[in-house]
């Protein structure tokens, strides 16, 4: 748990920085991840970016999507993290990746600054949907992001 809430802010940071090389690879495209995991800073979890548009043709915005693959209760779920908020709004399968159906988003006033903010129950209590890209309204559903390394 609190190796999430350190990494974050690393996380933040060089997801930040490397936000335009992959922007640059993927222009014109609605919705893609880094293709790859990067470290935070302190070694203590693995993170991606997300990049989307709302509507085609819109601007760019990030997402970040951790995993603690050391942690027995977070390791099962990406987490994603909204940059502009900066809150955690949604996990994703990190394993079952024959069912993206299963992904969990919180209510608004759910949402917390890091994962061990949010208590168990309040996952469990929602529905599992696949949500659709963050702003849109035409139904586009979210890709699941890459593997990470050593799965």
């Amino acid at each position: 748990m609190n190796r999430i809430r350190s990494a974050i802010p690393f996380a933040v940071a060089a997801a930040l920085a490397l936000a335009p090389l992959a922007a640059a690879a993927q222009v014109g495209g609605r919705q893609w991840y880094d293709p790859t995991w990067q470290w935070s800073p302190d070694h203590t979890c693995l993170y991606t970016t997300y990049h989307f548009r709302s509507k085609p043709g819109g601007p760019e915005k990030t997402h970040l999507v951790v995993w603690d693959r050391n942690s027995t209760k977070h390791r099962n779920y990406f987490y994603y993290f909204n940059l502009e908020s900066r809150v955690i709004w949604c996990r994703a399968p990190a394993f079952n990746r024959g069912s993206p159906k299963i992904w969990k988003v919180l209510d608004d006033h759910e949402k917390r600054k890091t994962i061990g903010e949010i208590a168990d129950g309040v996952w469990d209590s929602h529905i599992q949907i696949r949500p659709t890209i963050p702003g849109s309204n035409d139904g586009t559903l979210m890709e699941l992001p890459p593997l990470p390394p050593d799965v």
